[in-house]
């Protein structure tokens, strides 16, 4: 007769395989994001300005989510091209941003309260157009923003009103305990 040893140690399963392979792949992604938020919010802003009359760019940003805050740096937008004296239309050194949000909250009560917004070394620029005395470079920058992504209104729909229902119900509401800027700087 042969002596076969019983094995009782348990080597997991397909299930709890598949577990430590999700949390790996979370723990990366996570690293990934955290390493890379800057760059993925630069190119966000140049996607957003590519083939306008402006630029825009980030220093970097990041994401303390325990703090529940958001620290950007080195962000700027540029002037439209050849219309206005200044380079840079709105520029800042860095921006903090410290929000308390509850999901039960913004699922029930659609409440985002965001208890702080500093902005430190803001310079904005703003400039008149040659055309017309009411129309700035924010203006310009604002419309050719609204333009790329879909939000300009229609000259015709201007004259009618029209009612409209929204569809998943009440808007989002935010609320801002504390706005402050620090070392700015405004020009014309």
């Amino acid at each position: 007769m042969k002596d076969y040893q019983k094995n009782n140690t348990r080597k997991g399963g397909c299930v709890f395989s598949l577990i430590k392979l999700f949390i790996l792949v979370a723990v990366v992604l996570a690293a990934v994001l955290y390493f890379c938020m800057g760059y993925i919010g630069d190119y966000t802003i140049k996607t957003i300005t590519s083939g306008t009359e402006i630029t825009g760019g980030i220093g970097d940003i990041k994401v303390k989510p325990l703090d529940e805050s958001v620290e950007i740096s080195e962000f700027y937008i540029t002037n439209p091209a050849k219309k206005y004296n200044k380079e840079n239309a709105i520029a800042f050194k860095r921006a903090f941003v410290k929000a308390d949000i509850s999901p039960m909250d913004v699922i029930s009560k659609k409440l985002i309260v965001v208890d702080e917004i500093t902005i430190e070394g803001l310079e904005a620029n703003i400039e008149y157009s040659a055309n017309s005395i009411t129309s700035t470079n924010l203006h310009d920058i604002a419309s050719i923003i609204e333009s790329k992504l879909g939000l300009q209104k229609d000259n015709n729909t201007k004259s009618e009103p029209q009612e409209t229902k929204a569809e998943e119900g009440d808007p989002v509401k935010f609320i801002i305990k504390k706005l402050s800027f620090k070392d700015g700087r405004a020009s014309s």
